[in-house]
């Protein structure tokens, strides 16, 4: 399993700061009539009319940014550019919620009914709602107040995944297969790609929105190598080493034997990057492999721990897991490689889906 993570040169971060984008009279009509709307209670879901949300959503398109953009800004702590980041994000925290509220309006049928998808419009309504019914910030108490909100919203996001909104979305998403048996996925392939499809722009909506959140609240406070969460020399190698150091005393604390790891690299190369991104997918990645591992030779993990020592000990070494990592001028290349067994060809039909095995339900 290869990933990409894009290069940016710390040379190149200071030309571009935020510009943004302020509210066309169009937009502040709209939101205008979402807030009637979605006071008055009539659409199916909570919130306002899905014609509305559509045109909103249109009338305010998500503006672009780079990394470039957000660490110049961040450096700059002076009152004005600390207004127009808030507003930034303000607006950009309406256009994004607006569209993830359009998406859940035009969900596919089979999920379009769960109840935990009217649950988790209500969230967006509200959070939405919170949004558009203050003005942009035009003081400092202004700015203050708006951080201590948002610092306050940030608190109740947890890793990705666990968060009350995403597990509404896989809540809605169980019922859906288990009302519809185990085969659907297979015997049902157009809308098994409507429905991930729609999935998906809602988790790449929500990613977007938790890394502006967390960028703006994290450039209020000053750490070494740091610009908000961005790292301006971000060690992949070093990265991998430290995850692969934490990940692997938890899976021998579990199972009590675990892989070796190998990290083929230089540390010595960094690059501008959020480094938590790449601890989330290499994490996730690094965890599963050495788990696979374990499988593939002990069975299932619960019972790896009951193994008695000396039977464990006269048994093959496990092979390791292999993390290679190599940089060029413009991309950073992570590749996980084991010898667990790879995915069997039934199975390939899961791997960009967001099915649960039967077992798992």
């Amino acid at each position: 399993m290869t990933h990409f993570f894009s290069r940016l040169a710390p040379s190149r971060l200071a030309f571009t700061r935020l510009r943004p984008r302020g509210m066309s009279s169009t937009s502040e009509e709209l939101v205008a009539k979402a807030l009637r709307e979605g006071s008055a209670g009539a659409a199916a879901i909570p919130g306002p009319s899905a014609a509305t949300l559509e045109a909103l959503a249109a009338a305010m398109q998500p503006q672009p940014v780079s990394l470039q953009m957000l660490s110049s800004t961040a450096q700059d702590r002076s009152l004005q550019i600390r207004l127009q980041q808030a507003n930034f994000i303000r607006r950009e925290l309406i256009a994004r919620r607006v569209r993830i509220l359009a998406l859940l309006h035009t969900m596919p049928e089979s999920l379009a009914r769960r109840e935990a998808v009217s649950q988790l419009a209500g969230v967006y309504w509200e959070r939405l709602k919170s949004v558009m019914e203050r003005p942009d910030a035009t003081s400092e108490e202004d700015e203050r107040g708006f951080l201590a909100r948002q610092m306050k919203h940030n608190e109740s996001i947890k890793t990705i995944g666990d968060a009350e909104e995403e597990q509404m979305c896989i809540r809605a998403l169980d019922e859906m297969q288990l009302e519809r048996g185990s085969d659907w996925w297979a015997t049902h392939p157009e809308e098994r790609v409507a429905v991930d499809r729609h999935l998906d722009a809602i988790f790449l909506a929500r990613i977007s929105l938790r890394f502006l959140l967390k960028h703006y609240i994290a450039s209020e406070t000053s750490r070494p190598g740091f610009v908000g969460i961005i790292e301006r020399a971000c060690s992949p190698v070093a990265l991998c080493r430290a995850l692969s150091a934490s990940i692997r005393t938890k899976l021998q604390d579990q199972y009590g034997q675990v892989p070796s790891v190998e990290i083929v690299g230089d540390e010595r190369h960094t690059f501008t990057y959020v480094p938590s991104h790449i601890e989330y997918v290499v994490g996730t990645l690094l965890k599963n492999s050495l788990v696979a591992t374990l499988r593939r030779q002990h069975g299932e993990p619960q019972g790896i721990a009951n193994i008695p020592p000396l039977v464990r000990h006269l048994q093959p070494p496990l092979p390791p897991v292999r993390v290679i990592v190599s940089a060029g001028e413009d991309v950073v290349q992570i590749k996980l490689a084991d010898e667990a067994g790879g995915i069997s060809r039934s199975s390939l039909i899961n791997v960009w889906s967001y099915r649960r095995c039967a077992d798992d339900l």
